[in-house]
């Protein structure tokens, strides 16, 4: 007996194809990093979804993507669905084919528009990630300026994303602003990447690919120091102290050899 809800009652809940492998399914959002409470969450929409399919009579080989559909569809009805769970009962059917229990299917990929992309991955920021407002806004922003690169305004097909794109847009972030700003930027492209591949629409883990942004505080060591520079350096130095002493005599030595070696004689 449904409740009020759209869920099954408590015994009915344990009933189900399903059932036998939740623990699996937990498992396997655990080790994805998922937070304890969405990952209950998903666990829950898993155990609903295996007892509508008890009633139904439906066998666990026998399920598809187009019944999960069915049945949220029919869950919405009783409960406000939440941004990911289609993405959850994909998650589910991957798990499933990988043990071999649901035969392998083709999925085709079709683009979708970007505008709704974006709505979907932060959505998946505030709820699932519970990321800061500025911090959602700021990696939107990168992860928009990273499609539009790649497909302009028109719709976006994931699956056609390589790693070239990815080096592309930092080459590009690098080049027109400062290393912490191209930092912040593959921070936010490494985030949107995962989120890509957690929604299945790509396969290969970019993220891993994103590059790392040097943060160096001088682009060279100094190859020389000018005459009157060391003059002033070699005069700054107490002799009559330890340290000062311990000074004078570094420069002293690397005048003929590295730093001075293109100074003129000192007196």
């Amino acid at each position: 007996m449904k409740n009020s809800s759209g869920c099954s009652g408590s015994g009915q809940r344990n009933r189900g194809p399903l059932v036998p492998h939740l623990p699996a399914f937990e498992c396997l959002l655990r080790t994805r990093g998922y937070a304890l409470k969405t990952t209950r969450q998903k666990v829950r929409l898993v155990r609903d979804f295996s007892a509508w399919l008890s009633r139904r009579g439906t066998n666990i080989e026998d399920i598809t993507l187009e019944q999960a559909g069915d049945y949220l569809r029919y869950r919405a009805r009783y409960r406000r669905p939440r941004s990911d769970d289609v993405a959850s009962l994909k998650q589910l059917l991957e798990l499933l084919r990988e043990e071999g229990i649901v035969a392998q299917r083709r999925v085709c990929k079709q683009s979708i528009p970007l505008d709704r992309l974006l709505y979907r991955y932060a959505s998946y920021l505030r709820e699932e990630r519970a990321v800061a407002p500025d911090t959602v806004v700021n990696y939107s922003r990168v992860a928009c300026s990273f499609l539009k690169q790649k497909f302009g305004e028109g719709r976006t097909n994931l699956s056609a994303l390589r790693p070239t794109d990815v080096l592309k847009f930092v080459q590009h972030q690098v080049a027109r602003g400062s290393r912490k700003t191209a930092q912040l930027a593959c921070t936010a492209l490494r985030s949107f990447l995962q989120y890509a591949r957690y929604r299945g629409a790509i396969a290969v883990d970019l993220a891993g690919g994103v590059p790392g942004v040097a943060n160096w505080s001088m682009p060279s060591i100094p190859r020389s120091i000018a005459p009157d520079h060391l003059r002033r350096v070699l005069a700054s130095c107490n002799r009559r102290s330890a340290v000062g002493s311990r000074d004078y005599a570094i420069f002293a030595v690397a005048r003929p050899t590295g730093v001075a070696s293109r100074c003129n004689h000192l007196a």
